[in-house]
């Protein structure tokens, strides 16, 4: 099977969490101390060429629910609000909550804004980068928004992002969206936590389907696999995925969905996560197809969690050629 060198990267799907207040029972009284707010802790939002892999990233305590908290984007040249996104869900192991944008889906500032509002109603944040501004309507409506003092610019490059380290904003780093930022120690990115909290809903089989093309285009999926091949480089820009114990005596043949399935990480190598030959890992994505054979695209990194390394690759299994479209999905 071969594929094309080039690639159009695709729009990023959103990945979606979100919190309330845990409460701590002293031992002492019938006081409950309040958990640590949720807070911005990493945006990006502009960068060299065409604004790719832009996305705001959420701190909170693991377990915290952030449902019904709301990510609502403010633009500066009428300071009106042009987004929402609402949150659902607990903050993961690794504690923070990655939300991707589109490309060009958030606006590249002089100024422009993003406001954090829990679900009262209660403006937790009020942000702004490359100036400051005045809300006009929307929960922030009359708030002053407190501006970053670090800024992207059409030079900045692809892959970095803002973030909040020590309590303090920083200049565009290489990003780490789907971990907690660090000030790092030049051995570059950190390792990624180990462990997979997302649910798997499909097989990969299910995914591939028996006929010539996948019957879940466009449906995000999550599924689980080992990863049996390495193409983050030389223009593929992704890796496969095989379900663990298949292979061996299988047959090929058509009417039989394929097992294996090309994880396509898109262009933008910032959404390349740290996995080699032989981890087990739960994909989250969505399915299409490429040059006839089936993929599923990722939106950012965290899509891509890491279950355990050195797992058993799944054994071979011999095929003749030709093989009819619907027999080499």
């Amino acid at each position: 099977m071969s594929r094309h060198l080039t690639r159009r990267p695709l729009a990023a799907v959103g990945v979606l969490l979100t919190a309330s207040a845990l409460t701590v029972a002293s031992s002492t009284a019938a006081v409950a101390a309040p958990a640590a707010a949720p807070f911005v802790s990493e945006i990006h939002y502009d960068n060299a060429g065409t604004d790719t892999g832009e996305a705001i990233e959420i701190q909170a305590p693991v377990g915290y629910d952030l449902t019904g908290w709301q990510i609502v984007l403010y633009n500066g040249a009428n300071n009106a609000a042009y987004q929402t996104r609402t949150l659902s869900g607990t903050v993961p192991a690794a504690g923070v909550v990655v939300v991707s944008y589109p490309t060009d889906g958030i606006q590249n500032g002089s100024p422009d804004g993003v406001a954090l509002v829990a679900p009262d109603g209660a403006v937790a944040e009020f942000l702004t980068y490359e100036g400051t501004m005045t809300a006009a309507g929307g929960p922030a409506n009359g708030l002053t928004g407190v501006d970053i003092g670090v800024a992207e610019t059409s030079s900045t490059p692809v892959g970095h992002s803002l973030q909040k380290i020590d309590g303090t904003w920083r200049d565009a780093a290489p990003n780490s969206f789907g971990s907690l930022n660090s000030a790092g120690d030049g051995d570059g990115d950190p390792e990624p936590p180990l462990g997979c909290t997302v649910t798997v809903d499909h097989t990969i089989a299910e995914v591939q389907g028996t006929g010539d093309a996948t019957p879940l285009a466009g449906t995000r999926v999550t599924v689980e696999g080992v990863v049996t091949a390495d193409h983050r480089t030389g223009g593929y820009n992704g890796v496969y995925v095989q379900s663990a114990g298949t292979g061996g005596d299988r047959p090929v043949s058509a009417g039989t969905a394929s097992d294996g399935v090309f994880v396509y990480l898109t262009t933008n190598t910032a959404n390349h996560p740290s996995v080699a030959i032989g981890d087990r890992v739960r994909v989250s994505g969505t399915p299409s197809e490429y040059n006839g054979l089936t993929q599923v695209t990722i939106g950012a990194k965290s899509d891509v969690q890491v279950c355990a390394h050195d797992a058993p690759l799944p054994a071979p299994v011999p095929v003749g050629l030709r093989l009819d479209d619907d027999a080499r999905l």
